[in-house]
């Protein structure tokens, strides 16, 4: 993501010192860190390649109670 962010403000210079418009490159370079940010943020949020679930219910903690005589 951000080799495509440092691509994309190279190309934009270019063009305004140039004075000619984007390259066709900029679009592709938009796409590409687009579709990693997408994919970024659906691991994080787990709503890809998720976590194996947890059974908490089989870590049953047990407490020893003290009886005082």
């Amino acid at each position: 993501m951000v080799a495509c962010m440092i691509a994309m403000v190279g190309l934009t210079i270019r063009s305004v010192v140039e004075r000619r418009h984007p390259s066709p490159w900029l679009f592709w370079c938009e796409a590409l860190a687009l579709g990693a940010f997408g994919i970024a943020w659906l691991t994080k949020g787990e709503g890809f390649m998720r976590d194996k679930r947890h059974n908490h219910d089989s870590a049953v903690v047990h407490h020893t109670t003290v009886q005082s005589s």
